[in-house]
C-alpha cells in the first residue's frame, strides 16, 4: 500500500474543505472482469455500482480521483459492479473495527491531495509483491512447493503447515548488479548475510544447527581455500552455497566439480557476476539449486528438508543476572529450552513449585501490561497456589488484581473494575484524572493485610501505555505497610500503541493514535518509555526501594504469529524496547527479550498470546535473577504436568472457563506444573499417521460407483479408493495410514474425473491451478480427520425435525452415558427439535483429574482399551473417531487410551493428570419452555447466580475451608450433590467440571463477578423441606436441557 500526501502552503481551508483523493488498484493478479473495476465506501454510501475505476495507462492499474473530506474513510475495491465480486483485505491493511475489515484512508487536515495504491486483495502494489519464494514464511510453516514462483503476499498462498520433521530452507543470492548480497535463512529467520565477495558456505546439521562458522571465499582470485574446505567436509553433509558479489573469476575446474560433487549441476554455468544459490549434500544429490545469468535477478534456492531432533544434552547454566540475558533458543519436543549465549549453548535454573514459594516469601511481585501480562500473572497465581487460584483466573475483566498467597492458597483478593471511568486510560500526561486514579488504586492497596515472611503478594495493572507504570510503581513506593517487603517489577508495555494505531481496535482508549502515522506513534512511544525508565533506575539501583529486593525487569512484546506490517511494525517497537535499555540495564534492571523466547517454540502461541509452556520457561528466567542458588532444583531437565499445558491441547471441554470460547484463555485457564525430573520417558513415533476422510453428501445425488477420493497420495486415481457410508447417515468415510508430508486431493461422486467436485475458493490449495484440497500430515500426530460436505468448506448442514406438542403433561428426556434425567410439566407449550444421530465427546464426571473405567471404579482391564502414544488430546480423540467401536478416550502426557468396552465407561477415578472424555451419541436435543410450575425452589441465584463466584462475608474471603471441591459433570449434579448433604450444604459454586460445595457456617453472604461461573445459595425452606428429587425438578424447569 502506498500513500503519497501533498501538504498546502499559503491558501487555508475550512473544516468541512475536500481533498482531491487518487485512489489506485492493480489487478495485475486478477482476471479483470468485463463489467470494470469499482470502489465502494463510506464515503459514497457503499455502493458497489457508482464508483468506477478506469486503466488511463493500459498497464492493468485501475484508478479514480474522488474529492472527500478530511477524516477516516473505509472502503473495499470490487473486481465487478456487485458484492460477490469484493477483495479480500488482508489482515495488515485492514481496519477491525467495523468487522468487515475494510482498507482505510485517514486524510489530515491542511493537505492539497493524496493518493493510495496497492494490487487487489494486497497490501503493497502488484509490481511490489515478489513471487513466494521470496516471501518470509512464519516460522511453523513450509513454502509451498508449488508455489515458489507465484507472485503472492500472504502466507495463505505462500506457505503451509509445516511439522517437527522438517525444516524450511532458503538461500537467496544476489550477484554484483542484482542486489550484492547473499542470505541463509532457516524456518523463517536468517542464519547469516554478507555482501562479501565470493562463494559463502554454511554447513547444516540433521537438526538444524549451524556447524561452525559460515566461510567465505573469495573465488574471484583463487579457489584453493575452498576446494580444501569442501574435501574437508564428511559424506551427506548438508551445504548451504550461494554467491555475492562475483564468484566466478578464480573458480577452478576442480572447483566447480566438488560443488557438483554436492549436487550443483548448474555450477559451470556460472559466469562473471551471476547469481547462484544451492541447497546440497556432500557425494549427494541436491535439494534445490538456481542458476540467474547477471542482471535477470536473484537466484533462490527453497526447500524443506528432513529434520532429527538430537538427543537433550547438558549445558552450563546461562547467566540470569546478566543485565540482558539470554533469550535466543530451541525448544526441545520434551519441553526442555535450549539457549545460545555469546559464550555458546546453555540452559536455565529450574526450580520445584516449593522452592518458589520459600524464594518469593515476604515479598511483593508487581506485574504491568496487558493481556500476555495478564497471562503471566495467572501463571504466577497457579505456581503458587494450583488449583485454588483457578477461580481467580482472569483475562480482562479488572483494571487492577491484588493477592495474597500463603501456603498455597489464595489468602486475599481485592480488584478494581473496569467500569472505574477515572482510570481508563484515555489521556496522556500526568494530568488530574491519572491523579485521581492513582488514589484509587492506592486506597485499594491500603486495604490489603499487613506482610509475614510466609506470604507473597501479587499485583497486576493493566497497562496499556506507559504513563500507567509509572503511577502504578509511584503508588508501590509511597505504600507503608509493605514498604519492608522485597518488591520485583515485572513490565511490558508494547502492544497497545500498534492495537491503537495499526490495528486501530475499537476499544482503544487513545483515539488520537487511531489516527497517527506508524512514525508518529512511534515517537510517542519511545518518548513515553524512556521517560518512564528514567523514573524507574531510581527504584531499581541496587540502594533502590526494588533494587535492594528483587530488582526490575522490562520486557518487549510477546511473539505473534503475524505477518507483513504489522510484524514489521512489533519488530521495530520491540528493538526500541531493547536499544532503550541498552544504557540502563543492569542485574538489577534487566532487559527481557520475550518476544524472541517465544520465537524459540513458535507453536506454542496462539493469535498472538502464549501457552503455559512459555509463560513458566519466562518466569524461570526471572526467577534466575531473583532466586540465589540454594533455590536451584538438582535436575536441570523439566516435564509439563497438566492436561493444558501445551497450545495444540487447547480443548473447549476442558476448560473451566468455558465461556470465553477463545483457545488461548483456555489454555491458560487451568494449572500446568513446570516439574524438574531427572530423566525424560519418551515414545517413539510411528512411520505413518492415520487419516481419516469424511465427506457428507446429503445434498447430492449418489452416483451407483460410489463416492471416492483422489490425490497425491494414491496417483491421482479416480477409481481406487472408495468411501462407504456404514452407518447410513450420508457421511461417507475411509481411513488411510499415510506418511507425514503435505497433499492435495478431491472428493469424486462416481469412479472418474467426470464426476469431480468444485473446491471452493476459501479452502483450495494455491499453486497447482486445479483447485485442489489440500492437507498437511505431521509426524507428532498419530490420527486426524477431515470433514467436510461434498463442494464444501465445512461439514453439511444437518437439517431439523420440529413437531409441536399440544398443552399438555410433556415429558423430556436426555440420555448421556446411560443415566436418565426426566422433567415432567403441566399445562405447557413445549417445542421438541430432533437432530440426526452424531456422536461428541462430553466429559466423565467432570473431565479432568479423572481416570476412565469399565462398570465400576476397580474396572480397568486390558482389554478395554488400545494405549497410542499421541503427542495431544486433540490427536488422540481424532484416533478415537477413527476407531470402530470406541466409546472414549483417556488422555495423559503423550499416552492416549481407546475405550471399546460395549458397555462403555461408566465410572472414572479421580487421578491428576488425566483426563477421561464419553465418545456418546447425541440422540436428541429437547428445549423445554415452561409457563407455569408447581415446585419448591431449593436454590436462590446469589448476585444474579451467573456469572458470580461465591465469597463468604466480603469480596476477598474466601478461606478454602469454606467449601469441599468435587468434580461433576454439570451444574445439576452440582446441585444434587449439596442437596446430598442435607443441611450441612448451604450453597454451591460451580464451572465446568469443577462443584464447590459450600459449609460456612454464616453461609454465602456475598459473591464476586467472574465468567463462567454461577453462584447458588441454598434457599431455606419454612414448610416442609422438599425431597431431593424435587428440589432437582424444580431447578430443571428453570434450566435448557441439552444432551
Amino acid at each position: 500500500m502506498a500513500f503519497s500526501v501533498f501538504c498546502l502552503f499559503g491558501a487555508v481551508f475550512g473544516a468541512l474543505a475536500e481533498v482531491p483523493v487518487t485512489l489506485r488498484v492493480g489487478m495485475a493478479r486478477e482476471v479483470t472482469s468485463s463489467d470494470g473495476v469499482y470502489v465502494a465506501g463510506s464515503f459514497q454510501g457503499w455502493e458497489a455500482n457508482a464508483t468506477r475505476l478506469l486503466d488511463l495507462e493500459g498497464k492493468g492499474v485501475y484508478q479514480v480521483t474522488l474529492n472527500l473530506s478530511a477524516g477516516f474513510h473505509e472502503f473495499k475495491f470490487i473486481n465487478s459492479n456487485t458484492w460477490e465480486n469484493a477483495e479480500e483485505v488482508p489482515f495488515g491493511c485492514s481496519e477491525q473495527q467495523s468487522g468487515h475489515f475494510n482498507r482505510y484512508i485517514s486524510i489530515p487536515e491542511g493537505v492539497s491531495s493524496m493518493e493510495y495504491h496497492s494490487c487487489f486483495s494486497a497490501c503493497e502494489p502488484c509490481d511490489g509483491i515478489p513471487p513466494c519464494k521470496l516471501f518470509t514464511c512464519p516460522s511453523w510453516m513450509l513454502h509451498r512447493p508449488e508455489a515458489l514462483e507465484l507472485i503472492a503476499s500472504s502466507a495463505e498462498e505462500c506457505c503451509v503447515d509445516g511439522s517437527a520433521d522438517l525444516m524450511d530452507v532458503v538461500v537467496q543470492s544476489a550477484g554484483f548488479s542484482d542486489g550484492n548480497e547473499v542470505s541463509f535463512w532457516l524456518n523463517g529467520k536468517q542464519l547469516h548475510s554478507t555482501s562479501a565477495r565470493g562463494l559463502t558456505i554454511v554447513v547444516l546439521a540433521v537438526d538444524g544447527e549451524v556447524v561452525g562458522a559460515p566461510k567465505t571465499f573469495d573465488t574471484n582470485q583463487d579457489s584453493t581455500e575452498v576446494e580444501i574446505f569442501l574435501r574437508s567436509l564428511a559424506s551427506n553433509t548438508t551445504v548451504l552455497v550461494g554467491v555475492s558479489d562475483e564468484a566466478s573469476s578464480g573458480l577452478t575446474d576442480g572447483g566447480r566439480a566438488l560443488i557438483q560433487a554436492c549436487g550443483g549441476q548448474q555450477i559451470g554455468s556460472l559466469r562473471f557476476r551471476d547469481s547462484y544459490a544451492l541447497i546440497g549434500v556432500k557425494d549427494g544429490s541436491a535439494y534445490a539449486e538456481a542458476y540467474v545469468p547477471r542482471g535477470e535477478g536473484k537466484a533462490v534456492a527453497v526447500r524443506a528438508l528432513p529434520r532429527v531432533e538430537l538427543p537433550m544434552q547438558q549445558h552450563e547454566l546461562c547467566d540470569a543476572l546478566a543485565p540482558v540475558p539470554p533469550t535466543r533458543g530451541k525448544l526441545h519436543s520434551t519441553g526442555n529450552l535450549e539457549m545460545y549465549a555469546d559464550s555458546g549453548k546453555c540452559r536455565y535454573a529450574t526450580f520445584e513449585p516449593e522452592s518458589i514459594d520459600g524464594c518469593l516469601g515476604g515479598s511483593w511481585v508487581v506485574v504491568m501490561g496487558t493481556s500476555n501480562a495478564q497471562l503471566m500473572a495467572n501463571s504466577l497465581l497457579f505456581i503458587l497456589a494450583q488449583e485454588d487460584a483457578i477461580p481467580y483466573i482472569d483475562f480482562g475483566s479488572y483494571n487492577f488484581l491484588d493477592f495474597i498467597l500463603e501456603d498455597g492458597q489464595v489468602s486475599y483478593f481485592n480488584a478494581v473494575n473496569y467500569s472505574v471511568q477515572t482510570c481508563s486510560q484515555n489521556t496522556t500526561g500526568l494530568n488530574d484524572q491519572e491523579q485521581r486514579c492513582k488514589e484509587i488504586y492506592a486506597s485499594e492497596l491500603a486495604k490489603a493485610p499487613h506482610p509475614t515472611s510466609r506470604k507473597v503478594r501479587v499485583t497486576m495493572a493493566i497497562t496499556f501505555f506507559w504513563e500507567r507504570a509509572r503511577s502504578i510503581i509511584d503508588i508501590v513506593e509511597a505504600d507503608v505497610a509493605w514498604k519492608e517487603a522485597k518488591v520485583g517489577y515485572v513490565a511490558q508495555v508494547v502492544a497497545w500503541y500498534l492495537v491503537c494505531q495499526n490495528i486501530k481496535f475499537y476499544l482503544c482508549p487513545r483515539k488520537e493514535l487511531k489516527s497517527d502515522t506508524e512514525d508518529e506513534t512511534f515517537a510517542k512511544f519511545k518518548s513515553e518509555m524512556e521517560t518512564v525508565l528514567d523514573h524507574m533506575e531510581t527504584t531499581c539501583t541496587p540502594s533502590g526501594r526494588a533494587g535492594r529486593g528483587f530488582g526490575c525487569v522490562v520486557a518487549t512484546n510477546s511473539f505473534t504469529e503475524t505477518t507483513g506490517p504489522l510484524l514489521s511494525a512489533f519488530t521495530r517497537f520491540n528493538q526500541q524496547v531493547m536499544a532503550s535499555m541498552a544504557p540502563r540495564a543492569t542485574p538489577k534492571f534487566r532487559a527481557l527479550d520475550v518476544f524472541e523466547v517465544g520465537a524459540s517454540m513458535p507453536r506454542e502461541t496462539i493469535a498472538g498470546h502464549g501457552s503455559q509452556v512459555v509463560h513458566l520457561w519466562v518466569w524461570t528466567m526471572i526467577f534466575g535473577g531473583w532466586c540465589p542458588a540454594e533455590y536451584h532444583a538438582d535436575s536441570w531437565m523439566v516435564s509439563f504436568q497438566g492436561v493444558l499445558c501445551w497450545a495444540g491441547n487447547a480443548e473447549p471441554s476442558l476448560c473451566p472457563r468455558i465461556s470465553y470460547g477463545n483457545d488461548w484463555h483456555c489454555i491458560n485457564s487451568i494449572p500446568c506444573v513446570m516439574e524438574p525430573v531427572e530423566a525424560m520417558v519418551t515414545t517413539p513415533t510411528p512411520d505413518k499417521v492415520l487419516v481419516t476422510f469424511k465427506v457428507g453428501m446429503q445434498d447430492q445425488t449418489l452416483s451407483p460407483a460410489g463416492v471416492h477420493v483422489a490425490g497425491s497420495f494414491q496417483d491421482w486415481d479416480p477409481a481406487a479408493t472408495e468411501l462407504l457410508d456404514s452407518d447410513q447417515d450420508g457421511v461417507h468415510e475411509v481411513t488411510l495410514a499415510l506418511p507425514p508430508g503435505f497433499y492435495e486431493f478431491k472428493f469424486i461422486n462416481g469412479d472418474s474425473w467426470d464426476d469431480v467436485e468444485h473446491v471452493p475458493l476459501e479452502c483450495q490449495e494455491a499453486g497447482s491451478g486445479h483447485s485442489n484440497r489440500f492437507l498437511s500430515v505431521s509426524s507428532g500426530s498419530l490420527g486426524t480427520t477431515v470433514h467436510v460436505c461434498f463442494a464444501g468448506c465445512a461439514p453439511c448442514t444437518l437439517t431439523p425435525q420440529t413437531s409441536t406438542m399440544q398443552p399438555s403433561t410433556a415429558t423430556a428426556t436426555s440420555r448421556i452415558h446411560a443415566t436418565t434425567v426426566t422433567l415432567t410439566a403441566t399445562g405447557v407449550s413445549t417445542t421438541s427439535t430432533q437432530i440426526l444421530p452424531e456422536h461428541h465427546f462430553v466429559p466423565v464426571d467432570g473431565g479432568v483429574g479423572r481416570a476412565c473405567r469399565g462398570s465400576s471404579t476397580t474396572d480397568n482391564r486390558p482389554e478395554h482399551y488400545s494405549v497410542y502414544s499421541d503427542a495431544n488430546l486433540s490427536d488422540c480423540k481424532a484416533r478415537c473417531e477413527s476407531t470402530r467401536g470406541c466409546v472414549g478416550v483417556e488422555y495423559s502426557t503423550d499416552r492416549c487410551e481407546v475405550w471399546i468396552p460395549s458397555g462403555g465407561i461408566q465410572a472414572s477415578i479421580n487421578l491428576a493428570g488425566f483426563v477421561c472424555l464419553g465418545y456418546v451419541m447425541r440422540t436428541m436435543t429437547t428445549t423445554a419452555t415452561t409457563t407455569s410450575l408447581v415446585f419448591v425452589e431449593a436454590f436462590e441465584e446469589v448476585d444474579g447466580g451467573t456469572g458470580r463466584a461465591c465469597r463468604g462475608s466480603n469480596a476477598g474471603d474466601n478461606l478454602a475451608s469454606y467449601y469441599t471441591v468435587v468434580p461433576t459433570p454439570s451444574l445439576i449434579a452440582c446441585q444434587e450433590e449439596c442437596l446430598a448433604l442435607d443441611l450441612i450444604c448451604v450453597g454451591l459454586e460451580y464451572s465446568l467440571g469443577r462443584c464447590e460445595l459450600w459449609t460456612r457456617s454464616e453461609g454465602i453472604d456475598t459473591s464476586i463477578p467472574l465468567v463462567g461461573f454461577t453462584c447458588l445459595r441454598r434457599r431455606q425452606v419454612q414448610a416442609a423441606t422438599p425431597s431431593r428429587r424435587l428440589a432437582h425438578v424444580a431447578f430443571l424447569a428453570r434450566t435448557t436441557l441439552e444432551a
